[in-house]
């Protein structure tokens, strides 16, 4: 292997890691979200703006 295939191979395996560390934190938050909602303390995006807005003087 040359070492400019084996630049590509790390550059290749540091994105693939990057992009399966990704997929995990979002599975995660996911998972979170489900549990939230099933024990009924989930909030949709636009409760939760209104509440930051009026928090922060916004609104």
């Amino acid at each position: 292997m040359d070492i400019e295939n084996h630049n590509y191979s790390q550059a290749e395996g540091r994105t693939r890691r990057s992009q399966t560390q990704a997929k995990e934190h979002l599975m995660a938050r996911i998972r979170v979200a489900e549990c939230e909602r099933a024990a009924g303390i989930s909030r949709d995006a636009f409760e939760a703006l209104a509440e930051l807005e009026a928090k922060l003087g916004l609104a």
